[in-house]
């Protein structure tokens, strides 16, 4: 623990037991062949679709899993072929994790940590660590943690983050709104002030803005069909930072 800023046990605490309540409400299932074929050859507009193009072939390469929850992406890293550790604070969730890994026969390439990373101490390193909705989280702790990430990273390893994001005006004004955010005690969406950090900790780093107009999917089920316009729009540089996801890679 020690050189651990603003290190805070029971924060900790707080985010496994959210976490524990939200996985003894899952129903355990194999991972559906569909969603492997999706992301082997994965052509869509989303935030994901996009990660997976950026993973390239996975086939023999070690994935950090950051944050890895009931393993929608753990399970999918290694159908593709890749050898996967899912960390994660949450144990009932990497419960979850194990069971559908044994139920989709995947148990041989998934080994489970539980621990927040920041206090993990092993010396393992990876060829790609991957990172969806983490970062916003460890927000106070950030240079730490990414520290903590780049020491996890083989020489030429590759990052993969993907996390909501919200310049300083529109989060003030949903804040003003009555919108549930079900998330955990602290959490918020990435703004500007964290990303530099995030391209200052790994110089050359590339961004992309994802969910601009389809992020009101949740109110007009029609918005969904807008992903694809959303990446024509979120390149122009007026708009590119009202996307509301995401994804930094190296």
């Amino acid at each position: 623990m020690t050189g651990l800023p603003d290190y805070d046990r029971s924060q900790w605490q707080a985010e496994a037991e959210f976490f524990d309540r939200k996985a003894a409400e899952q129903q355990v299932a194999p991972l559906d062949p569909r969603i492997v074929q999706r992301y082997a050859h994965p052509a869509g507009p989303w935030h994901i679709d996009f990660c997976f193009r950026m993973a390239g072939d996975l086939r023999g390469k070690t994935v950090l899993d950051v944050g890895a929850g009931l393993g929608e992406n753990s399970l999918v890293l290694a159908a593709l072929g890749a050898k996967v550790t899912a960390l994660d604070i949450s144990s009932g969730s990497l419960e979850v994790l194990t069971r559908r890994a044994q139920l989709s026969g995947l148990a041989d390439r998934i080994t489970t940590v539980c621990s927040p990373l920041e206090a993990w101490d092993s010396k393992e390193t990876f060829d790609l660590v991957w990172i969806d909705s983490f970062l916003h989280h460890v927000i106070p702790n950030l240079p730490f943690v990414l520290g903590k990430i780049r020491d996890r990273l083989n020489p030429g390893g590759r990052l993969i983050v993907a996390e909501p994001f919200s310049p300083r005006l529109l989060r003030t004004l949903r804040m003003a709104l009555p919108i549930s955010t079900n998330g955990t005690p602290g959490e918020r969406p990435l703004n500007s002030t964290e990303i530099n950090i995030i391209r200052r900790c790994f110089q050359g780093a590339h961004t992309r803005y994802f969910l601009f107009l389809s992020r009101f999917q949740r109110f007009f089920p029609f918005a969904s069909s807008l992903a694809g316009l959303d990446a024509a729009l979120l390149r122009a540089p007026g708009i590119r930072k009202l996307g509301g996801y995401i994804v930094i890679w190296t």
